[in-house]
């Protein structure tokens, strides 16, 4: 998420700043990697997270992972960046003294790192490795017969990426940085200076050292609950070359014509991001008539009405529409990213909504597709089934809106839903879900523990965690995985909530009151006689402050000395829950026999 446009000097004034309250990061290579981790750091702090950083002397790769009491665990790392050059590659591979060996070279090399990576993650499973996959140097010795023939370096090289790949996938705990891509953005000379190398071991110059920091910054980012969420589309020099109230809707370019083929591009990439689950959202100064007419009719358009969620056409100022389409998504305007070809619309929404993301788009409509791509703003911290959907529910949950806003009263517009509410644990199946939901839920979230799937998938598998999933249906659809519960067990029969954590797309219908009946239902079940509690403050989750004492909850005492104002905290939300005028950590507990079940409209199954 960061727009990588920092020099190093100024990700080096920023690392300086950080006050490392934020993710850890270790960063271990077979090269000097100082550098590259002060440019880490910076890359954190622009983007808000404020790192604490260890940087591993070089080539202790090996001996820091596989000794146990080595200062890497003992700095307890979120994230470890490893780093093997394709430099170091390159002279293994020039050591091995026969073809047979050479042609078992990346099956070799993967092997060894896969082994780096499991040794690692038994040791520190709850982190995440990113490793920065091999850039290719030039080839001068077997030229471009390299890429085909097997003995070669090149190719070699070629295939352990591949391997790596591979493994990384299966393991799950491993994000594939692709050093090769980030070097053919700025070319092989710019990105590798071989006089620092063999002067001081370091592989990557300073003009590149931002590029690669603000890649890892985005991972630790989007594995910090951090991720960008919905794009907001201006129309007229954005979405199509023209203006509509001047051209008409034959005069738009799209596809062969004038300009076109740029602006399908961008529509392309868009559609791409919409299939994954980034949501989309039109704030046009247009006639909202003939705008909802032009993206339905035009022949050209790749994008239609149902791929956008929110659709605002209106001569009103944007920041204003903006944040009307905010509330109507029910997501925070800091995930939220803003494209418009108008100077002065992307000043005015920087400076009214607080928090959204505004590129700075080319002038020319042909180079912005790559522009954004580029950016890399929507870093995924995990890939579900429920994505593809996620605009399709959004667009169920303004038909009941519109419902609500009709209805007598509230309680009658919930008994006319018809909500099922289904409970299961984590399976095969939902397991990615879960771990989004944790990535990804900052406000209707307890204590925001952040699961990868791997660590979600094993807590199917523990006998000493309850884990429950619920997922949400009714009359207008089916709303997908919503909440989620994780409890373990502790001595003296009592149940500790480690997670739970909500969609704010579900608020106020009874889901949380349904997930805590289910709770204390399971507990009594499991012959537990309490259930033990506690909240944790961010600067996002200060509507649950108060969930635990809505439950019948009894505060034992605070956990931290730090306090929160509230007054300094934006949630964004209209929830059920409203935040104490100052929030501090608390635990708290209630016997399972003094629970009081709470009524809903929901069945659940």
């Amino acid at each position: 998420m960061t727009e990588k446009s920092h020099t190093y000097n100024e990700l080096r004034r920023l690392a300086r700043s950080s006050d490392g309250s934020g993710a850890r990061v270790a960063v271990l290579g077979d090269c000097s990697t100082q550098h590259l981790s002060t440019a880490i750091c910076g890359s954190c702090k622009a983007a808000g997270i404020d790192a604490a950083m260890l940087d591993i002397e070089f080539d202790q790769v090996r001996a820091m992972i596989d000794d146990g009491g080595s200062e890497l665990y003992a700095f307890a790392p979120d994230f470890a960046v490893i780093y093997l050059c394709s430099e170091k590659l390159s002279e293994r591979f020039c050591a091995e003294p026969t073809e047979a060996a050479r042609l078992t070279f990346a099956d070799r090399a993967a092997a060894e790192i896969t082994a780096l990576w499991r040794s690692f993650s038994s040791q520190r499973p709850e982190a995440r490795i990113i490793h920065l996959g091999p850039a290719l140097p030039y080839d001068g010795v077997t030229g471009s017969l390299g890429n085909t023939t097997p003995s070669s370096f090149i190719y070699q090289l070629r295939r352990l990426s591949l391997l790596l790949c591979d493994a990384g996938a299966a393991l799950g705990c491993v994000t594939y940085l692709d050093l090769e891509a980030l070097q053919s953005r700025v070319g092989r000379d710019r990105f590798y200076d071989p006089r620092m190398y063999y002067l001081a071991q370091m592989t990557v110059s300073d003009g590149a050292l931002p590029l690669l920091g603000g890649a890892v910054a985005d991972v630790v980012a989007a594995y910090s609950g951090r991720a960008l969420k919905c794009v907001v589309l201006d129309l007229d020099g954005t979405l199509w070359g023209g203006v509509l109230a001047e051209d008409g809707i034959g005069g738009l370019e799209l596809g062969e014509l004038g300009q076109g083929r740029a602006f399908t591009a961008l529509q392309l990439y868009l559609r791409e991001l919409r299939r994954r689950g980034i949501l989309l959202a039109v704030c046009s100064k247009n006639d909202e008539k003939a705008a909802r007419e032009a993206v339905r009719t035009h022949p050209d358009m790749l994008l239609h009405e149902e791929d956008f969620a929110a659709f605002r056409a209106s001569y009103e100022d944007k920041a204003t529409s903006i944040l009307s389409i905010a509330a109507e998504l029910g997501i925070g305007t800091d995930s939220m990213v803003f494209l418009d070809d108008t100077p002065f619309e992307r000043q005015l929404v920087r400076e009214l909504v607080p928090g959204i993301t505004v590129p700075e788009l080319p002038e020319d409509p042909a180079e912005r597709p790559d522009m954004l791509k580029k950016l890399s703003l929507f870093e995924p911290s995990s890939l579900s089934s429920e994505d593809a959907h996620r605009t399709e529910m959004y667009r169920a949950e303004a038909e009941r809106r519109e419902e609500a806003a009709a209805a007598r009263s509230y309680d009658d517009y919930l008994a006319s839903l018809g909500m099922h509410l289904r409970v299961e644990g984590i399976t095969e199946l939902n397991f990615r879900r879960v771990s989004q939901l944790s990535q990804r839920s900052n406000q209707f979230n307890l204590r925001t523990v952040r699961y990868t799937p791997e660590q979600t998938a094993a807590l199917g598998h523990d006998d000493g965690v309850l884990p429950l999933c619920f997922s949400l249906s009714d009359k207008h659809g089916n709303c997908g995985l919503v909440g989620v519960i994780i409890a373990r067990r502790e001595a003296g029969d009592t149940l500790f909530i480690d997670t739970l954590l909500m969609s704010c797309r579900v608020l106020r219908r009874g889901v949380e009151a349904c997930m805590m009946n289910t709770l204390f239902e399971r507990a009594r079940e499991l012959g537990c006689t309490s259930v033990r509690a506690e909240y944790i403050p961010t600067p996002k989750n200060g509507m649950v402050a108060g969930l635990l004492t809505d439950f019948g909850f009894t505060v034992q005492g605070d956990t931290v000395q730090d306090n929160i104002a509230q007054s300094a905290v934006t949630d964004g939300t209209n929830g059920a829950h409203t935040p104490c005028t100052e929030r501090r950590a608390y635990t708290c507990s209630c016997r399972v026999c003094d629970y009081i079940p709470k009524k809903t409209y929901i069945e659940v199954e």
